[in-house]
């Protein structure tokens, strides 16, 4: 965990993304997040309601961070600006809390099953009212979740660099 200032909440998520790193999602426990983040059980329960409630809280940061970056590049359909946001992600995607350089796949799963879920929800694309963009939207984010997290599960044994360019020759395409 880094640094001593770190609010509860944010030592509560680096906790628990230390122990994904360790320990199976569904064997994580509020002792075990407390422990891990030096707290009181009773700072875990102002903060969280449940393990499943820091996770999702995760999720959202990553989420946030992802749409932040991409909705200029849907909206504008530059290939360089593309191949920065690309670079971008597969640089700072294994590293975000750490949650997705877990070593235990199923937490990676259901890291990426979470993700996925909140950007079907998400209005991405919605407001062109074209509704084939909306679609080719939702397919290059899709495409580039699943060409991420099957990077990582290989081992990122291609640079980002190599990865990018693969990618594009799709983005290029639409």
């Amino acid at each position: 965990m880094e640094g001593k200032h770190l609010s509860v909440k944010e030592k509560i998520k680096y906790a628990t993304a230390d122990l994904l790193n360790k320990k199976s999602y569904m064997d994580i426990t509020v002792t075990d997040i407390s422990k891990t983040a030096d707290i009181a059980r009773v700072s875990f329960y102002r903060n969280y309601n449940s393990v499943a409630d820091v996770f999702d809280d995760i999720v959202e940061d990553v989420f946030k961070e992802i749409i932040k970056d991409v909705v200029p590049v849907l909206k504008g359909n530059d290939p360089e600006a593309w191949k920065r946001f690309l670079l971008g992600m597969f640089r700072k995607f294994p590293k975000h809390h750490s949650v997705t350089k877990s070593k235990i796949p199923e937490n990676e799963n259901v890291f990426f099953s979470k993700l996925s879920e909140k950007f079907q929800k998400t209005k991405i694309g919605n407001d062109t009212g074209d509704r084939m963009k909306k679609y080719i939207a939702f397919g290059k984010i899709g495409l580039v979740v699943s060409i991420i997290k099957h990077w990582m599960a290989e081992g990122k044994k291609e640079s980002p660099e190599e990865m990018v360019d693969f990618i594009m020759t799709f983005i290029t395409n639409f």
